[in-house]
């Protein structure tokens, strides 16, 4: 062999040999690789292999004619260049083989194991005896489905008396654990002696609950009672939304018509004939089609002579609310908006929104009175987890982002207030709020709240009626949350009467995330602490005005709302009259002298000015300054305010 020979060869092996390091690199740098120009992913662990594989082969060409060495140099490069240039980051919706199952992607760390299949009586539905996994910012979860295609439950004794629930992922259980679905609560903690089923498929609507009630009633032994859980979306899935089966991409999707009132079933068809926009046409033909399929489950269960039962798991559109309570044999249990405990970014319903729906309905006595079975009603089976009452909301036409509440999940945890995405421009735009609270004008009562937050942030509250006008009932104002436990007391008189009162907590304008040691608390005040505020309230009231472009904020560190307390300015102006904390109410004779004293410190040394004035038949006493925050409470009144000794903050 010529030395020319051996030198390409030896260059060819060499190129070879680092096209298989490459490879490995690539491998510990990416964790998939997308076929070009295809939706199909592979992991890095092939990736890893084929580096192997030509470093093997790149050594081996040593030994091996030169066209050997060019061919693998070709290949490799060629692979390496197309899977370049046609690489892209995960996808929504690219799949990826994991041990011999299908991994639906949702972005770089979120991804779910496939355990649909087609199926020629609804669609879609659950592989049989897989157990598969999802893993998601908010959660990593494991579903497993029984032999005949359902989420596995407690298994009871044959002959057990049956209850059926029948629904989509809310009631499967997407984000949740197996035990911790609200069936699978309800079988293990309130219902021992029942067999409870779940029928239930993710992305399901009304027209596969229908279909699958129809079956199971031919082939198995009749239930004690049938639940239906039922969220608004139903509607959306039960014709041929565009928009709903272009997600879920189903090759086949059941169709039923109304045809002179009457339910028809039109058969199974491609879900490509799903092309109907949006708009007042197709929201008139789903109702209509929604409340047929609802009037001949119904039917089913009155022949079969089973109650059924439709669960509300969130607040329902009132039309069709009204057409399910007219349908003979239908029972309705409301528990929708009693929790908002969903998981922030991928939206399905969170652990505590299951407690909370699995307590209610063991608490409510419709089902034992249906049934004849009193084991049913079980309202200490399952806790009702503390705080729960609290809701949250969010207003996007303000630029708000998602607001989230972490419950606690023991009663010693603390209430979490946590934000996804931009912050709101202001605080109103996002609410945490507690409703159904009496009021009564003329009655004195004590709002309570300890609270601190990840950063500086500003937090309002107020009690307000929970209709239109919505009115205030005289509690209204507002604090800056710090890293530091701060706690809140404010006595107030109602100023009217209501009896679902909102006691709102304005959390906008930021996204640092706010905790709870206990939750915000309105109660009613009696004896000597009900004097004790009626003495209070009755003297004059300082408050706080900052004109734009100045803002301050007035912090009452002290039961009382008088003294001591923290002025906060968060942006000063040029004029020292900007912010003024002003005490109104003052009685004033001409001629005579009066003495004013009052102890302050500040953060740093600052000007402050003080003056009183006539307004209408009262004084007015101003205290004045554009500068840094100060609290009285340090030295008599100067024109310069100095930093005290270092002390703690008055309790």
């Amino acid at each position: 062999m010529s030395h020319s020979t051996q030198r390409i060869r030896r260059g060819l092996c060499v190129t070879a040999l680092l096209q298989g390091l490459l490879l490995l690199a690539i491998a510990q740098w990416v964790e998939t690789v997308n076929i070009p120009l295809t939706s199909f992913r592979f992991g890095a662990a092939v990736v890893g292999a084929a580096g192997l594989l030509v470093t093997g082969l790149a050594i081996a060409a040593w030994k091996m004619r030169n066209d050997f060495a060019l061919v693998l140099n070709s290949t490799v490069l060629t692979m390496i260049i197309a899977f370049s240039a046609g690489y892209h980051p995960v996808h929504a919706g690219d799949l990826t083989v994991v041990n011999g199952r299908m991994v639906s992607w949702q972005s770089e760390t979120e991804w779910t194991e496939i355990n649909v299949r087609g199926d020629p009586l609804f669609g879609w539905s659950n592989k049989p005896n897989t157990v598969s996994r999802q893993s998601h910012q908010d959660f990593k979860v494991s579903y497993a489905i029984d032999g005949e295609g359902w989420r596995r439950l407690p298994a009871r004794p044959a002959g057990s008396p049956e209850i059926w629930f029948l629904g989509c992922s809310f009631t499967f259980g997407v984000g949740v654990d197996d035990q911790q679905a609200y069936p699978a609560l309800l079988a293990q903690k309130a219902w021992p002696t029942a067999q409870v089923r779940n029928f239930s498929v993710s992305g399901w609507g009304t027209t596969q609950a229908y279909l699958v009630l129809k079956n199971l009633l031919t082939e198995k032994t009749k239930p004690r009672a049938i639940l239906y859980g039922w969220i608004n979306h139903h509607r959306q899935r039960n014709y041929l939304r565009a928009s709903w089966f272009s997600k879920s991409k189903a090759r086949q999707i059941p169709r039923f018509e109304v045809e002179s009132g009457e339910l028809s079933w039109v058969g199974m068809v491609p879900g490509s004939q799903a092309k109907m926009p949006e708009g007042p046409e197709l929201d008139k033909k789903e109702v209509a089609v929604t409340i047929a399929l609802v009037r001949a489950m119904a039917a089913l269960t009155r022949e079969h002579g089973v109650p059924f039962i439709i669960v509300l798991l969130d607040p329902t559109d009132p039309e069709i609310k009204a057409a399910f309570t007219a349908i003979p044999g239908v029972k309705l249990m409301d528990v929708g908006g009693l929790s908002t405990a969903f998981h922030p970014n991928e939206g399905h319903p969170a652990p505590l929104w299951h407690q909370v729906v699995a307590h209610a309905i063991a608490a409510d006595p419709l089902l034992s009175n249906l049934t004849g079975m009193p084991e049913l009603l079980a309202p200490s089976a399952i806790a009702d987890p503390p705080m729960r009452e609290w809701h949250s909301s969010w207003d996007r036409s303000l630029g708000a982002g998602k607001l989230f509440i972490r419950y606690p999940a023991q009663p010693t945890d603390t209430l979490k207030v946590e934000f996804v995405g931009p912050p709101a421009r202001e605080v109103r735009s996002s609410v945490v709020r507690h409703g159904d609270i009496r009021a009564t004008k003329g009655r004195t009562y004590a709002f309570e709240m300890v609270a601190r937050a990840s950063g500086q942030r500003p937090l309002t509250f107020a009690l307000d009626r929970a209709t239109a006008p919505f009115d205030n009932l005289g509690l209204r104002g507002d604090i800056q949350l710090t890293p530091e436990w701060q706690r809140v007391r404010r006595y107030f008189v109602a100023t009217g009467d209501d009896t679902a009162a909102a006691l709102a907590l304005s959390v906008g304008a930021s996204t640092e995330s706010i905790e709870f040691a206990t939750a915000p608390l309105l109660r009613e005040l009696a004896g000597d602490e009900l004097a004790a505020a009626a003495a209070s309230l009755a003297q004059p009231q300082w408050k706080l005005s900052a004109e734009h472009p100045s803002q301050a904020s007035l912090e009452h560190v002290s039961p009382v709302p008088q003294t001591p307390f923290l002025v906060r300015v968060q942006a000063s102006g040029e004029d020292i009259w900007e912010i003024q904390l002003q005490l109104d109410g003052i009685a004033l004779e001409a001629g005579r002298e009066y003495t004013f004293a009052l102890r302050a410190r500040a953060a740093r040394a600052r000007p402050w000015s003080m003056r009183s004035r006539s307004i209408g038949r009262a004084g007015r006493i101003s205290v004045c300054g554009a500068g840094r925050s100060w609290v009285p409470g340090g030295r008599r009144c100067d024109e310069t305010l100095s930093p005290p000794p270092t002390r703690p903050m008055p309790e």
